[in-house]
């Protein structure tokens, strides 16, 4: 069963990061309409396990580290469209287990070193780039081990 929410969330999830990286480099916009249909992802997927309550922990943790790491876009270069995609991606994966978000956390934040080594003198770069990268490395890793 977990397989199966697996395949639905990284194959949902992949196409949604890849049409809001695409639109964030185009316009340097993140559309909300698709965040928040993976949000009513994960909260069915939470929902038809019966896990709401573990849920509302994730996603108060979250938005506490998220608010933080807000407050320090200079370092991390996070925008509030990418805090939201950032919300339902990290509670996705907690949903799936810990070695999942662990994973893109370490894959996420490598990515956000390089592009930070790869624009260095410029404005900035869109961060639901190295969101996507590490979200479909996740998911090739995943399926692999």
């Amino acid at each position: 069963m977990l397989i199966s929410y697996a395949l639905v969330f990284f194959a949902l999830g992949g196409f949604n990061l890849a049409r809001l990286a695409w639109g964030d480099m185009k316009e340097l916009l993140v559309d909300e309409r698709i965040s928040s249909l993976m949000t009513g992802v994960v909260l069915a997927f939470y929902l038809l396990e019966g896990r709401v309550l573990e849920l509302i922990v994730v996603l108060f943790v979250s938005l506490f580290v998220l608010g933080w790491l807000k407050k320090r876009k200079w370092v991390f270069g996070v925008a509030e469209g990418d805090l939201t995609i950032l919300s339902w991606v990290v509670s996705g994966l907690w949903f799936l287990g810990v070695p999942f978000v662990y994973t893109f956390l370490l894959l996420y934040v490598f990515g956000i070193c390089v592009m930070r080594f790869i624009v260095v003198g410029r404005d900035g770069f869109p961060a639901s780039v190295p969101i996507s990268v590490a979200f479909c490395l996740t998911w090739v890793l995943a399926v692999l081990v």
